[in-house]
């Protein structure tokens, strides 16, 4: 029911290598407040945009196809690669993507001593800011851009490789 409004992406053996769009929303899309907070976009700048949805993913997938390994990779990528999975699948574009990818979350999470895991309920609440403060690393810029949140995932995984 939600619609992707843009994407960033990094080619991990090649960083000066991204990829960025931004998309007007599909047709019938609901858009919260919540999330207008969150990445900084209003429901006039989102109006003005020309690229749908659907020409964005086939921007990716033509950027991709310079790019060796597409294993993709997030912080909690579950919940971005269920809102591209089903662009894809709402525009009729076939998923580049394997069913495997690197989530940033987990990785960074079990790096951690198990006493300076931050919970709630019982469960993991650790934020891409708090793993990048952990690796001693400037927090993503609020509002939330896909490009520098792709960035700081790509500066996360460089860290924890690097220890």
């Amino acid at each position: 029911k939600n619609s992707i409004l843009s994407v960033g992406a990094i080619e991990y053996e090649d960083p000066t290598n991204y990829f960025y769009a931004e998309c007007r929303p599909f047709e019938g899309a609901e858009i919260t407040d919540k999330a207008l907070e969150v990445n900084g976009f209003t429901r006039e700048y989102l109006e003005k945009l020309e690229l749908t949805p659907g020409e964005l993913c086939l921007r990716l997938v033509e950027w991709m196809g310079g790019v060796s390994d597409i294993t993709y990779a997030g912080y909690n990528v579950a919940f971005d690669h269920s809102f591209m999975k089903a662009q894809f699948e709402r525009s009729g574009i076939k998923w580049p993507f394997g069913f495997r990818w690197v989530d940033a979350h987990s990785v960074a999470y079990f790096q951690m001593d198990p006493d300076l895991r931050p919970l709630y309920h019982r469960n993991s609440s650790l934020s891409l800011d708090k793993a990048l403060e952990f690796y001693m690393l400037e927090p993503e810029p609020k509002p939330h851009n896909a490009l520098t949140g792709a960035q700081k995932v790509f500066e996360l995984l460089r860290a924890i490789r690097s220890s």
